[in-house]
């Protein structure tokens, strides 16, 4: 069984993972910092979300 990968998912999370990154050296009382926490961790969310499929217990 194969598992299909949506690109756009994965250059999401990859773009995501960098914002993370830089919001965490930018100094803190800052609006980019601000900007970047307002939505990084709802679209990791959103993207885990989307590529949710339940599994039967048994299978886990």
């Amino acid at each position: 069984m194969g598992s299909k990968r949506l690109d756009w998912i994965d250059i999401a999370k990859g773009i995501a993972i960098i914002l993370v990154i830089v919001g965490h050296t930018v100094p803190n009382p800052s609006p980019l910092r601000h900007a970047i926490f307002s939505f990084h961790m709802p679209l990791f969310f959103i993207l885990a979300g989307y590529t949710f499929r339940p599994k039967p217990w048994r299978d886990c």
